[in-house]
């Protein structure tokens, strides 16, 4: 097998000196149109985190019908004739945001302009903007009624442990307390991957009277305290380099959403195969959203946060905590919604699982940046590993004063079993290395894709970048070697 690979890769040599220049990458493009939307929209990640599943899917499944290396998300409009997948990722993204952020539609026009610049106008052109529009109202139409909806309002309750709002909540409410009912789009049900309450207690009275309780509230208040002797100039760079809390930045999802982009830019991914990653990516995330506003929300366990935890001590009947009652967290203000699970954590532990599963490899090395305007620290961060760089999102918390560390953890957990949940759902290869269409790759398939492969047929193109070279080689021999079995 390595003897033909290389065989196959050497003759590939002559065939690659035909390639053309790729063209201009339309999923970056609306991926930085949609940041901005959300910079300016502003509001709670939940919200934020179904506008971008709603978008990437819609991408997504407008290229795959154009394709269809893979299962649909929502839907596949059948293709019949020469059909521009650009044009038709434009335009699903276009209606997207029109339909998410109507009071940005400007934006959106000009980006849509933009992108049609740079496809000189045709049949296939005209195809698929037609195609896109049809996708994206098929999304549109298979997620009303998913319960986002729901403004019941929260009903507080006084008592230890219990959230409660704090004097600097960022809202005069507590946001989206229904979120944990909304539809999945990978999950059977938001209580799916539901977790234990901290520490396995199953009452306020256990949880607060507790040693690891009294150890997790010390931890924050030394650590996350705006004049804290032990947080050291990393830490504090740390905290706000994840935090993305406040309006004018793109929130916790869309700042996972451009280390997506940088990985996918630095992995020469094509648009297509960036389409597919985007919607693993933005599936995860709305799943996590969900999974993680349950545990917030619909459990007993509606933890009340530091700032709360800490100037009311002396009433949690535990000798190891001592009431503070003018402490403040580093950060000016407390996210408004229970502390268990860290959402911050739930999503970087379901970017992480895609990632991870994607590049089949934990050890990816990035340069990411930050939105949020208290970050004085040095630019670009560097990171070589997927699983610290979420634990590093999630313990930001923590240094932030905003929650605990088994928020965090927890909220890793979560996040990584609603990940790897999503990854094995969603957008599944459909085997193009199958020639002969008998459910797997052999001998037979090898030949025709040989004699294809040198006629120059475009359907052996796996990568879609409209060249015939040694990539498509390696693809098809992966899929040989089981990838599609």
């Amino acid at each position: 097998m390595f003897r033909l690979r290389n065989a196959l890769a050497a003759a590939a040599v002559c065939v690659a000196g035909a390639a053309t220049s790729v063209q201009a990458d339309v999923v970056t493009d609306w991926n930085q149109t949609y940041l901005e939307a959300v910079r300016v929209n502003g509001g709670p990640p939940c919200p934020a985190s179904r506008w971008c599943t709603h978008l990437y899917v819609a991408m997504f499944d407008a290229a795959n019908s154009v394709y269809g290396d893979y299962e649909p998300i929502v839907t596949k409009i059948p293709v019949t004739q020469p059909t521009s997948a650009r044009a038709a990722i434009a335009a699903a993204a276009h209606r997207m945001l029109i339909h998410a952020y109507p009071t940005q539609q400007a934006l959106f026009d000009q980006a849509y302009a933009n992108t049609m610049s740079n496809i000189p106008p045709s049949m296939a052109r005209a195809r698929g903007i037609k195609l896109g529009r049809q996708v994206a109202d098929a999304v549109i139409a298979a997620r009303q009624g998913d319960g986002s909806d729901d403004v019941t309002p929260y009903p507080q309750q006084n008592g230890p442990g219990r959230y409660v709002l704090t004097e600097l909540d960022i809202f005069n409410s507590p946001a989206t307390p229904n979120w944990g009912k909304v539809k999945p789009w990978a999950m059977t049900k938001g209580s799916q991957f539901r977790p234990t309450a901290p520490g396995g207690f199953k009452s306020w009275v256990r949880l607060l009277e507790s040693q690891y309780y009294a150890d997790q509230l010390n931890d924050v208040k030394a650590i996350g305290a705006r004049n804290s002797a032990t947080r050291t100039q990393d830490q504090t760079d740390i905290a706000w380099f994840w935090a993305n809390d406040v309006d004018g930045t793109s929130k916790p999802p869309g700042q996972l959403l451009q280390i997506t982009q940088t990985a996918a830019v630095d992995h020469g991914l094509d648009f297509y195969k960036k389409a597919r990653l985007f919607a693993l990516v933005s599936v995860a995330m709305g799943d996590a959203c969900i999974a993680g506003w349950d545990a917030k929300y619909l459990t007993w366990c509606d933890l009340w946060r530091p700032i709360t935890a800490i100037r009311q001590a002396d009433t949690d009947n535990n000798p190891a905590t001592d009431a503070d009652p003018t402490w403040e967290p580093l950060a000016p203000w407390t996210p408004p919604f229970p502390a268990y699970i860290s959402g911050h954590a739930t999503f970087a532990g379901a970017h992480a699982a895609i990632l991870r599963n994607y590049f089949r490899t934990d050890n990816l090395a990035l340069d990411i940046y930050t939105d949020d305007p208290h970050y004085t620290g040095p630019l670009p961060r560097h990171y070589t590993n997927l699983t610290d760089m979420a634990r590093e999102n999630g313990r930001s918390r923590i240094y932030l004063g905003v929650h605990y560390q088994f928020d965090a953890d927890q909220g890793f957990v979560v996040g990584t079993a609603v990940g790897n949940n999503a990854f094995d759902k969603i957008a599944r290869p459909v085997c193009s290395a199958d020639f002969d269409k008998n459910g797997f790759v052999d001998a037979s398939d090898m030949s025709r894709f040989s004699d294809a492969f040198f006629a120059g047929d475009p359907k052996c193109d796996f990568d879609k970048n409209g060249v015939l070279d040694n990539n498509d080689l390696f693809d098809f021999l992966d899929a040989y070697n089981g990838g599609c079995n």
